[in-house]
């Protein structure tokens, strides 16, 4: 049983890009100037009705072009990647080189920002992408995710928290679990739970032996992936693009 979490999050904490929902007036002001564009639709999320998330409120030009590159394309397919032996093989295969391609381009700012938006499907696509780029870079962007994180987005989170976040993140897993949308779905407290066991500190559920081998399979996938990742990256970084005849690195090493 492989969990893919998805949900929404907020933080106190500063975020590098900040998004926020300005008045009606003053929004299409900033559309007309051409500072952002309109929201992305659910036909261009690809999915009507798909829950909870940010598609009503405005996005930076930038945010949607970051979003149409790294998140739509991804966040209805990550069961290819968690589950591969469930699915067409070749399916599974071609899903695969696609995200690793894509996971050679991100930035820690761009992650932190998937990881800090609000929405759940940048936050879903930002906790895979946050295997991607260097650990220490993005550390307390994955913790500052549980302060407001729903139960859809415990899957991603709990697994890439365990990977490189480590006990320091528990006290927030466990907060979730004892809030009700974490403790009311009986199935993600028991996830987080699995987790929170495996960094050490005290589950607030005990979970099903079931549960706790769906979340070690989910912590092994997720490790070939970070491996998969950062040998893609090292291949790009000593690639260099040629601009303007001048060397250009674009991703972070």
């Amino acid at each position: 049983m492989a969990v893919a979490g998805l949900g929404s999050v907020g933080s106190g904490r500063a975020i590098t890009r900040p998004i926020t929902a300005a008045p009606i007036t003053a929004a299409w002001s900033l559309l007309n100037q051409g500072h952002v564009s309109a929201p992305l639709s659910e036909y261009e999320w690809g999915q009507s009705g798909a829950g909870e998330g940010r598609s009503s409120l405005l996005y930076t030009r930038e945010d949607a072009r970051l979003i149409r590159r790294l998140v739509r394309p991804f966040y209805l397919k990550m069961y290819l990647v968690e589950a591969p032996t469930e699915v067409d093989p070749d399916a599974a295969r071609r899903f695969r080189r696609k995200l690793i391609r894509a996971g050679r381009r991100p930035t820690s700012e761009q992650v932190e920002w998937l990881l800090l938006s609000g929405g759940w499907r940048e936050q879903t696509m930002g906790a895979w992408f946050a295997l991607a780029v260097p650990a220490d870079r993005v550390r307390e962007a994955v913790a500052a995710a549980w302060i407001d994180a729903s139960s859809h987005a415990a899957g991603p989170l709990a697994v890439v928290s365990a990977l490189i976040t480590g006990s320091d993140v528990v006290a927030g897993m466990q907060s979730f679990v004892a809030r009700r949308d974490g403790r009311d779905d009986l199935g993600t407290a028991e996830y987080v739970s699995a987790a929170i066991a495996h960094l050490g500190g005290p589950p607030p559920f005990d979970p099903d032996p079931i549960v706790v081998a769906s979340f070690q399979d989910s912590l092994k996938v997720a490790t070939d992936l970070q491996s998969d990742f950062r040998t893609a990256r090292r291949s790009a970084w000593r690639a260099p693009l040629w601009r303007g005849g001048r060397k250009s690195y674009t991703v972070d090493p």
